[in-house]
Order: C-alpha cells, then structure tokens, then sequence
C-alpha cells in the first residue's frame, strides 16, 4: 500500500506543478533571494552568431519564466557593470499564437526597457521586402491597454527586469505554444566609440542580418517555444493516473 500511495503522490506532483506557478512572484523589479529560483529558465553565455555586433559572450544574463491561469510571469537578471546609459536595454520579444505563422496584421509584440524609458511597448509586422520573414516595428499600447506590469532594479553590477503578463494581452491562452526572443545589450562605458554588446536568447540563426532580427519569427531556431498546458488535460490525466494505480492495487 505504501509503495501505491508513493506513486500516487509522485503523479500529481509531477502532472501539476510543472511548469506552474506555485506563489505568483511580486513584480517590483527586485529579484529577491529564494522568489524566482524554482523558476530558472535560462542562463545564457554563449556566443551567437549573427548578430552584427561583436560576437561575444556579454552581457551574460538569466531568464526565469512560470504561469497560472491567466498571466505569464518572466524575469531577467543581466550583469552590466557599464554605466546606466540609454545604450544599454532588455527587449523581450513575442511570437503571438499560432507560432511559426504570419499573423495579419500584427505577427509579434515587444516590450522593452532602457533607463531613459523604462516600459515602452510595440508591434512587429510584416514588410513589403523581398524577403518573406521581414519585419518592421512600430509603437503600441497593447501591453498599457492589457494590464501589462513591469519592474526594474538598477544596481552597479547588474540590472534586473520582472514581467506580468497576461495571456489574453499577447493574443494567448491556455493550450497555445507562444514564441520568445530576449536581446540584453550592455551599454557603453564612457565613450560613443566603445564597443556595444548585444546577447540574444536563443542565439541568432545564421542567415539573417541585425536589422530587426529579433523579430525575424518565422526564421528556423530564432524563438524559443514555450507551450503552455491545457488545464483540463492535466486534471484528467491526473485523476486518471490515480484511478488507474487504485484499481491496479485493489485487483491484487
């Protein structure tokens, strides 16, 4: 009976908190100790081609992602010790649902924060250009209008971003697969001619040039896919498991 009961338990852990937010994070820009760690997505230092900027490994940055019901819930925490000018930024970039596929007339929203404009948010559409994956960018209130709430925490070392999003505000819901591209740049340190350093999350596919690349969605490898769970799957394949070990243990 023990045993059953251990798988019993093992099932529903497994099947509902995956992915799920268990204590909704406090959006307040600070990334408080213990607050965002079960909800690691990402530590990105690689080097990414593609670019158009130098190729390397900075700024170095985390992503954190979970969900409930209604809203996304993201964070970043980017090393810059550059600083705080309006050269450095965080753009996080989303492919509305479906993925991979033209959405007329707006195919992908973004956010962005520099420290001159802390929230400013836009829309990527689709061009007149030969080249079927490109994009422009214009300004938009979608994420004002959608109740879209943003922190951010400037320190000496690093900077630090938190996002509520909800899911009807980028055209989501519960079942789709929504795509994300995240762009950190670390500013310049005294000079106009310092080097600029940009780190995309995923790496820049080679093949396509800087010019709004991080809104080249339907390009191969330049979003990362995030599906979120349909609730009613999870219930009954939870209350199915343990149905299934019940009756499994009551006919021995």
């Amino acid at each position: 009976m023990k045993r059953s009961m251990i798988a019993v338990l093992s099932l529903v852990a497994v099947v509902l908190v995956v992915g799920r937010a268990e204590a909704s994070p406090v959006i307040d820009g600070v990334i408080t100790p213990g607050e965002w760690d079960a909800y690691h997505w990402f530590t990105d230092n690689s080097k990414g081609p593609g670019t158009g900027y130098v190729d390397n490994e900075i700024p170095i940055f985390d992503g954190y992602l979970t969900f409930d019901h209604t809203n996304l819930y993201l964070a970043f925490r980017v090393q810059d010790t550059t600083p705080d000018t309006n050269r450095d930024f965080l753009y996080v970039t989303f492919d509305k649902p479906p993925v991979a596929v033209f959405n007329a007339s707006v195919d992908a929203l973004y956010w962005g924060s520099t420290p001159t404009t802390r929230s400013f948010f836009g829309e990527a559409y689709l061009t007149p250009d030969a080249f079927p994956w490109d994009r422009s960018q214009r300004a938009s209130t979608w994420g004002t209008d959608g109740g879209v709430q943003t922190g951010y925490n400037i320190t000496a070392t690093y900077r630090e971003y938190e996002m509520l999003v909800p899911l009807a505000a980028i055209e989501a819901s519960w079942g789709d697969t929504i795509g994300l591209k995240i762009q950190a740049r670390a500013g310049q340190y005294t000079s106009l001619t310092d080097p600029q350093v940009v780190n995309f999350y995923p790496d820049m596919p080679d093949g396509i040039t800087p010019v709004r690349s991080d809104t080249r969605v339907e390009y191969a490898g330049n979003f990362a896919a995030v599906t979120l769970p349909e609730p009613a799957t999870l219930a009954f394949l939870a209350l199915g498991g343990i149905g299934m070990l019940l009756r499994r243990r009551r006919s021995k």
